[in-house]
This record gives structure tokens, C-alpha cells and sequence, in this order.
């Protein structure tokens, strides 16, 4: 429920959005929240695809949407697009997160598809083949994240784990 309010969140903050943008929004956002806070926004894995990273549970939840399913939350703009239908849950959000994504779309949403796609091109996405998953840490560096910010992420997803 969470990624489903994410989403809802940004499409509704930029009316309509297509899967790139959404996507290069959140991570931006990622590299962020990493770097300031030492946490993933995401619980998602990006994978390394043609036009840059790409959040894989969020894709799954957006490609699910032209099925017809999801329809109470979002709907098609197109072809690629996307509208909210619902107000996001704010509850499901930390102050944290909104502020990295509000960060994001301020600074990433106006940019083309083109600069969208060189600025995710970046060390994190050329460390592995294409149609991979990324390395979080990776991500986190290149947003910025020292060293000790990174040993903290490790930490936090090594006690998550433990108690899944």
C-alpha cells in the first residue's frame, strides 16, 4: 500500500505523468532520501533498463493499471500516461519521503525525456548489464551518500531482514 500511495503521490503532484518521468522522479528521489536520511524510499529494487532505472514493483503496479485493474487509484492518459484518480494517503508517507520526492519533482520534472534519460545514465546504472538490478549502495553513492551514511543503510536492510 505504501508504493501505491508513492505513486499516487507524484502522478497527482504532476497531473499526468508518463512512466519515465514517474520513474526518474523516484529516483532522484532514491539518491536522496539515501544521501540525507540513510534509508531507501522505495521498497523496490531498480533495475537497469534502455531509458535508465526503473523501480520493478512500481512498473508491475503501473503496466497493471491498462488491465483494468488499480482503476480505483489511477487510469490511463494515453498510452504511456498516467492520472490519479484517489488522493494519496498521506499516512502512508514520512515526512522524509515527501519532502525527497517535492525535492525531485522540483528539480527533475521540467527536464525532457532526453536529459531525464542522460542524468539516470549514471555511474550506478553503467555498473551492470542492462535488464539487471542496480546496487543500492551504488545509488546511494553516486546521489552522494558517504561512506558512514552507506554502513548505516547496510545496517538498517540487514535488521529488516532479520525480521521478515
Amino acid at each position: 500500500m505504501e508504493l501505491i500511495n508513492i505513486l499516487l503521490y507524484v502522478i497527482s503532484k504532476l497531473g499526468t505523468a508518463d512512466y519515465h518521468k514517474i520513474f526518474k522522479i523516484l529516483y532522484f528521489a532514491e539518491q536522496e532520501h539515501i544521501r540525507r536520511f540513510g534509508q531507501k524510499l522505495l521498497n523496490d529494487d531498480y533495475v537497469a533498463m534502455k531509458y535508465g532505472p526503473v523501480p520493478s514493483n512500481a512498473y508491475d503496479i503501473l503496466k497493471s493499471v491498462s488491465n483494468g485493474d488499480l482503476n480505483n487509484y489511477f487510469c490511463l492518459a494515453g498510452e504511456h500516461s498516467f492520472k490519479a484518480v484517489s488522493e494519496p494517503n498521506l499516512d502512508y508517507l514520512s515526512e522524509s519521503e515527501v519532502s525527497c520526492i517535492n525535492n525531485s519533482i522540483e528539480s527533475f520534472g521540467s527536464l525532457t525525456f532526453s536529459e531525464r534519460t542522460d542524468k539516470s545514465h549514471d555511474d550506478a546504472y553503467n555498473a551492470v548489464k542492462l535488464n539487471h538490478k542496480m546496487d543500492i549502495f551504488e545509488i546511494g553513492r553516486v546521489g552522494g551518500a558517504s561512506e558512514d551514511t552507506l554502513h548505516y543503510l547496510q545496517e538498517n536492510l540487514e535488521t529488516k531482514r532479520m525480521f521478515k
